[in-house]
């Protein structure tokens, strides 16, 4: 009875996994999966999800990012702890996914402001991170797990970095403004650290090395350098012998969603991915799924791209911004709301300038 309880309390947790997993069924009704259509399915990007997730993982479990707790202690202005926090985000999403810097970031900074007794400014810093991990997660294929699905097939259309360039520049005003909008007049206000951080046990330097180099390897494969299958071959037998307890620690359940949605989407005729198609989808059910079910009828790629990022920043859905919101509604209704008012206004911005953008293109 434990275990089913366990299991039933995994698959509220994780609704989305039984949710893909039971469109992928409705699919076969439409058209019975074929091996041809296995064959056809975008293993690059899946291979790097798969891979990324292990990656991570490991990071997560070395204490690889423990340093940056140090570092953060050195700001005393709480404008520039929030712009290191900014900061961080835009930079670490890039190379180990939004979600990631999200579940690094946003426990880091609610305990940074707790020690410095500014618990009210804890709701705007952690939207700022929410939106800085989307922004950040923009320019590599690395960024997100829609960029990692969809990095391969947008080069036969144009190169990847040049179609999101744009937007990336665009969130960087964004979220300079957000520094002021939410300190006020509280930016140059100093702050000293009152108590001390929890000792972490750090992991072996051999091993964290290890898992930046799975890293880089994974974000230099999204540049065509690796076949996924000799990576992922590589991948295996290096954590196998080295490290097999990470396999037990990666959580599979977005790589297993976003694999049955893609096999759904080559039954299923979705229709022609727009830019505004796609961006309505992301809002719904969030981009990397709306990518993965819309990738095999898209005809151009770069909209559904270019879409499903908008998208991450449409509704609270996004990964990094549910990751926020649930530290916020631990900490009650109050700072849910401060940090939805927060995020949907810089959201609605970002939106509205890339908007203007792809209109006067």
């Amino acid at each position: 009875m434990k275990s089913m309880n366990k299991v039933i309390g995994y698959m509220r947790k994780k609704w989305y996994l039984p949710l893909s997993f039971a469109v992928m069924l409705l699919s076969f009704f439409v058209n019975a999966p074929t091996g041809e259509m296995i064959v056809s399915l975008e293993w690059n990007g899946l291979t790097m999800i798969f891979i990324m997730s292990l990656s991570v993982a490991g990071l997560m479990k070395e204490k690889t990012l423990s340093p940056l707790k140090i570092a953060s202690d050195a700001f005393e202005h709480m404008g520039a702890i929030l712009l290191w926090f900014i900061a961080l985000g835009f930079v670490l999403s890039a190379f180990i996914t939004s979600i990631a810097a999200s579940l690094f970031l946003i426990p880091l900074a609610i305990n940074l402001l707790e020690k410095k007794e500014r618990k009210e400014q804890i709701p705007g810093t952690v939207a700022a991170i929410a939106i800085s991990a989307n922004a950040g997660g923009l320019l590599l294929p690395s960024g997100s797990i829609q960029n990692m699905l969809l990095h391969r097939a947008i080069e036969a259309d144009s190169s990847f970095i040049m179609t999101m360039l744009p937007f990336f520049l665009i969130s960087i005003p964004v979220l300079l403004l957000m520094i002021p909008a939410v300190l006020g007049k509280k930016t140059m206000e100093r702050v000293y650290i009152h108590g001390e951080y929890d000792e972490d046990e750090v992991g072996t330097k051999g091993m964290r090395m290890l898992y930046v180099c799975l890293i880089a390897v994974a974000v230099l494969s999204s540049f065509g350098l690796f076949k996924w299958f000799v990576i992922l071959l590589v991948t295996l037998i290096i954590l196998i012998v080295f490290d097999r307890s990470v396999f037990i620690r990666t959580d599979y359940s977005i790589f297993l969603s976003i694999l049955f949605l893609t096999i759904a989407g080559n039954s299923f005729d979705a229709g022609t991915a727009s830019i505004m198609k796609s961006t309505l989808l992301s809002e719904g059910i969030g981009s990397g799924a709306a990518a993965a079910f819309l990738l095999p009828s898209a005809d151009n790629v770069s909209n559904l791209l270019i879409g499903s990022n908008i998208g991450a920043f449409g509704t609270v859905i996004s990964a990094p911004a549910l990751i926020a919101l649930h530290h916020m509604v631990k900490r009650g209704k109050k700072d849910s709301l401060i940090f939805t008012a927060y995020y949907t206004g810089a959201s609605v911005l970002f939106i509205a300038l890339s908007s203007l953008y792809i209109n006067l293109i």
